[in-house]
């Protein structure tokens, strides 16, 4: 199941590992 979630941030959220090489991109839109 789907449900509106606010977000008030409008570009996705940067996850940095401990290798400095690799990110991790997690969307924040409003559909979660």
């Amino acid at each position: 199941m789907s449900r509106l979630v606010r977000h008030d941030r409008n570009r996705p959220y940067e996850v940095k590992p401990e290798d400095p090489n690799k990110s991790i991109w997690i969307c924040a839109c409003g559909l979660s």
